[in-house]
């Protein structure tokens, strides 16, 4: 897993770089989960870049945007969750 997921984290939430730092550095679920939520958005671009979209391009586009909210609120959720020690 690369650290791709920090940059997009971080631009998605500028507001939280701190907290969002903090948590990527101690819990490797949420690094996970950040992760995740970079494949979803990369995989939304591949959808909403297709030159001929069907039916079925439209529907995975509004899926991966459900998909890529879902994360985000999950993310911020995880972000101030109390850590378990």
């Amino acid at each position: 897993m690369t650290s791709e997921y920090r940059a997009h984290i971080m631009k998605r939430f500028p507001y939280l770089e701190k907290a969002l730092g903090d948590k990527l550095d101690a819990s490797e679920d949420f690094r996970a989960l950040c992760q995740d939520y970079v494949d979803a958005v990369e995989a939304l671009a591949r959808w909403e870049d297709s030159t001929n979209p069907t039916e079925e391009t439209k529907a995975r586009i509004i899926e991966y945007r459900r998909l890529i909210q879902n994360l985000e609120s999950e993310v911020l959720l995880e972000l101030y969750r109390p850590s378990i020690s």
